[in-house]
Formats: structure tokens, sequence, C-alpha cells
């Protein structure tokens, strides 16, 4: 299901270079907008209100970016910059697209359901893959991609990317064949004297003084 566009204030950006550090220090984060149709453009947004609406868009969602003089752009967020030891965003790239093309972008894979194997037999559900590539049109791209889990009901069972099946208007290219999801079987606690073991195949050992006091 399609989710709604969020909307994201931004200004155009006259400081560049090594001179954003002082940016940064107002509560304003660079950023750069690029993509279809339109040469690379240096923009700004305020830190606090760009940190809520990462949160709430990801990298799946589409956002409206409203620029002050004007411009509205469709764009996804295509890589943030994270400083390495505090976590403050450095930077942000913003790429524009156009609504009405189909575009390719990774959404995240939500598993939901509950499987058998697992709950009666004491499986281990191992999730292999967290995310596909789709290709759809902006309106058309989901939040994430739902994974029914229920129909693992052994130990045999598997579901791969060509199982996942979307709405009109999306399609899966990720490799058909890759696992999504599986079922191991429990492991099985061994005695640690087992009659294989090593210690246990040992007959037992007469001292000399014991052979001594017969």
């Amino acid at each position: 299901m399609a989710t709604e566009s969020i909307h994201l204030q931004a200004e155009q950006r006259i400081v560049i270079g090594k001179k954003v550090k002082a940016l940064r220090r107002t509560g304003v984060t660079p950023m750069n907008l690029y993509g279809s149709g339109i040469a690379s453009v240096a923009v700004q947004a305020n830190t606090k209100e760009l940190r809520k609406t990462l949160t709430q868009s990801g990298r799946s969602k589409s956002l409206q970016l409203l620029i002050q003089n004007g411009d509205e752009h469709t764009v996804f967020v295509r890589d943030i910059c994270f400083h390495p030891v505090s976590g403050d965003i450095l930077h942000v790239d913003l790429f524009r697209v156009d609504a009405s093309s189909i575009i390719r972008i990774e959404v995240p894979i939500s598993l939901y359901g509950e499987s058998m194997a697992v709950r009666d037999a004491g499986g281990l559900l191992v999730q292999n893959t967290l995310s596909v590539i789709i290709e759809a049109k902006t309106e058309d791209i989901p939040e994430f991609v739902y994974v029914d889990i229920s129909v693992l009901k052994t130990f045999a069972d598997t579901i791969r990317v060509a199982d996942i099946k979307l709405g009109d208007g999306v399609t899966v290219v990720s490799e058909p064949a890759s696992i999504v999801v599986t079922v191991n079987a429990p492991r099985v606690a061994t005695s640690e004297t087992s009659s294989d073991s090593p210690a246990a195949s040992q007959p037992d050992r007469v001292s000399e003084a014991d052979q001594s006091q017969d």
C-alpha cells in the first residue's frame, strides 16, 4: 500500500566547502539536490526538522521538498552522512524523481504471522533477506514489503523472493531464488558423558595399590 509523501521545508544554500561547519553550528544541515531533469542544487534545512522528517521517511518514502523560492520537487533520500563519533547528521543527498516515471528503489521487508515450525516444533526463524529491490511509480511504492511466515509449517519450507507478490504496478527485481526466510531445526542437546565420547569408551583403570589389597 502506497503512503502519502512527507513535506520538508528547505532553502537554497550559498555556504559551501569547509564553511559548512559554521552552518551546522547554527542548527542548519547542508544538503544537495540532484536527479531527473535538474542540475545539482545546494540546499539546506533546519536540522531538528530534518531529523524528524528522516525518521518518518527513511529511504523508501518520497518527500515533497519545498524550497523557499517556490520550487517543489518529489525526492527520495539517497545518502546520509553521519559524524563517526557523535552520530550527528553532516550532510544529506536528495534524489529528484519524476512522479510519473517508474523508479527502482530498495524497500525493507516486514515479517508477519506465526510459523508452526517455530511454535510447535521449536524451530529458529532465520531471515536471510532484509530488503528487496522493486520498480514502481512513486505513488505506488510501499513503505514495507510484507511477508507472511505462516506458510512455514515444516523445516523444509522456505520463502524465496520469487514467492513475494505485490500489487499491480509494483515489480520485484531482486534475485528470485534468494531465500527470504526459513526455519532451522532446534539443536539437540547431547550428554557430556555420552557413550560415544572417548572418556566413556575407556574401561575403568585399577591401580597397583588396589590390586595389593585383594
